[in-house]
């Protein structure tokens, strides 16, 4: 019953990339049954065309696209090659790496398929799917300069010493957006109000903790994951003791809204009688190119973003009276 409802879902993303695929290009599919059956198999490692309805190729099969806009791709990874004819029967996801010309490269990369049930080549032999420029990249001449190859056993095998036998590699010419990019600004913080603080005692441990609530506007699309970086000093007594890095994670069905939690174990008998201070000390904020769009490094900036909370989270010892 596992594998039909795959193939179900295999299928029905055929048929709706072919449906795209047609709108985008003004072609009948009811006219050509394979409409991608035009595109040459050149031979060599593999291909990658961009477009790949567009019967007629770019110069330099170069082509252009705003930042920000979104793209169909084929990939064909041919089996002559000795290790993609052994990994092709397990792949589950195809990563490429695109980068431009400067030193250090400008960079984004295109996932196809989930990592969890295995890919399978479609029309024309290839490994479709749709890709979105992100909108913070900057313009210029992006080629393929990795790709690998995601196995069943979650393993990433690199591929880019046979990108120089790939017959066919488009370019892509990105352009500024066609819709200025909206700057991202911090809106908001927000906390849980658990005053007066004491710290948590566990068995011959106590533990203190700040968990916070971080709003930002701009392109929820743009950020990644992981994009929001937010730490503390950690203070004893009035006494600095460094700076600690709080666990964040985007906050589901929000809008560009992050939970961030940093938690500090102790044995008893270190902190038992003393204060312990946590001080929100800066953020880093990144898009999806990995280029930071926000950066704040003076703490008293945060004191006009709050909301039912503190920039400053004092815990009592736990043998305190």
């Amino acid at each position: 019953m596992k594998k039909q409802n795959l193939l179900c879902h295999f299928i029905l993303f055929q048929v709706c990339f072919l449906f795209l695929l047609g709108i985008s290009s003004g072609t009948s599919l009811h006219a050509q049954e394979n409409p991608l059956s035009f595109l040459p198999k050149k031979g060599g490692a593999g291909e990658l065309w961009f477009f790949p309805m567009q019967s007629e190729r770019p110069e330099n099969d170069r082509h252009s696209i705003h930042a920000g806009d979104r793209a169909p791709l084929c990939l064909r990874l041919h089996s002559q090659t000795s290790l993609i004819a052994q990994l092709k029967p397990q792949i589950t996801g195809v990563q490429l790496i695109l980068e431009d010309e400067e030193m250090p490269p400008n960079s984004f990369k295109i996932e196809i398929g989930n990592g969890k049930s295995y890919i399978k080549e479609g029309p024309g032999t290839c490994y479709l799917s749709f890709f979105r420029v992100p909108r913070q990249i900057k313009p210029g001449i992006y080629r393929i300069a990795d790709l690998f190859l995601r196995d069943r056993d979650k393993n990433f095998i690199s591929l880019r010493e046979y990108l120089y036998e790939f017959s066919q590699a488009d370019e892509l010419e990105v352009l500024p957006p066609e819709k200025p990019v909206e700057e991202v600004e911090l809106l908001e913080i927000r906390g849980f109000n658990f005053d007066p603080r004491r710290q948590i005692e566990y068995t011959n441990n106590v533990v203190v903790r700040a968990k916070q609530i971080f709003i930002f506007s701009g392109d929820k699309d743009e950020l990644k994951k992981d994009a929001l970086s937010v730490y503390y000093q950690l203070k004893e007594d009035e006494d600095s003791k460094g700076i600690y890095e709080a666990k964040c994670k985007p906050r589901v069905r929000t809008k560009n809204q992050f939970y961030c939690e940093l938690r500090i174990m102790r044995p008893k008998d270190q902190w038992a009688l003393r204060q312990i201070e946590l001080q929100l000390n800066s953020l880093y904020l990144k898009d999806k190119t990995g280029r930071v769009v926000l950066k704040i490094t003076d703490p008293t900036f945060f004191e006009d973003k709050v909301k039912n909370t503190t920039t400053r989270f004092i815990y009592f010892g736990v043998d305190q009276k």
